[in-house]
């Protein structure tokens, strides 16, 4: 999935900003007028700020999760801007991402696929999660680069865009070692406020009765909506 994410986005960049017709094609990348005109006020707005999308889906994401609003839609792209600079993540690559991420926390990475429902799905071992074994910025920023690939994963096309994805979290096992309020906090700044990304549903199987103790710990960073859909 985030080969053929790759694939797109870099045929995408290739593609001048302008072409329009690309998103007019029959299929999952089928963009209505209305959210054509979206881009092209959010374009200006970039341009404005000398902040440009790294391609046209990009754009495109930002564009349908703002819902026309343009201000709203600059603002998480600024935001998430900040958040792949403040970690670096354009200076790691996927692999060595990946195999920090996993070494750290041996398992807690499943996999990605689609549930019941057909929805894009992100699958988790929390209970193999160890804060602890990120032992520097570097490390956890490995760990934000996994997620931010898994992100791209999630989100392949317009369709998937629109109908946001879920999150499921193995959950039996766990305990307080498997939490970190500051790691909670940041990667809540990354779906909330960043990432062009709709979690529709996040899914506990299992949880022990520390979970929630540490969904009221959550809830000081998260949005009630999000909070909601838990």
């Amino acid at each position: 999935l985030i080969d053929a994410q790759r694939r797109g986005a870099s045929q995408l960049h290739r593609a001048s900003l302008s072409c329009a017709h690309f998103w007019k094609m029959p299929g999952e990348n089928t963009l209505t007028e209305e959210e054509l005109k979206w881009m092209d006020e959010l374009l200006a707005e970039c341009r404005r700020q000398s902040v440009m999308p790294r391609h046209r889906f990009e754009l495109a994401a930002y564009a349908i999760l703002g819902k026309g609003n343009t201000k709203k839609a600059m603002n998480r792209l600024l935001k998430m801007r900040k958040i792949e600079t403040e970690n670096k993540v354009d200076s790691i690559d996927t692999a060595t991402a990946g195999q920090v991420s996993e070494k750290g926390s041996p398992g807690c990475f499943l996999c990605s696929g689609r549930d019941g429902l057909g929805r894009p799905s992100w699958f988790l071992d929390y209970a193999a999660f160890k804060p602890s074994g990120f032992h520097n910025e570097y490390e956890w920023n490995c760990l934000i680069k996994t997620s931010l690939d898994t992100f791209d994963a999630l989100t392949t096309t317009i369709k998937e865009i629109r109908e946001g994805c879920v999150m499921l979290a193995a959950c039996k096992g766990m305990g307080w070692q498997n939490f970190s309020f500051e790691m909670e906090k940041r990667f809540s700044a990354i779906y909330q406020d960043g990432y062009p990304i709709r979690i529709k549903a996040i899914y506990l199987t299992d949880p022990p009765v520390i979970i929630s103790a540490i969904i009221k710990l959550c809830r000081v960073f998260m949005k009630k909506k999000m909070a909601d859909r838990l």
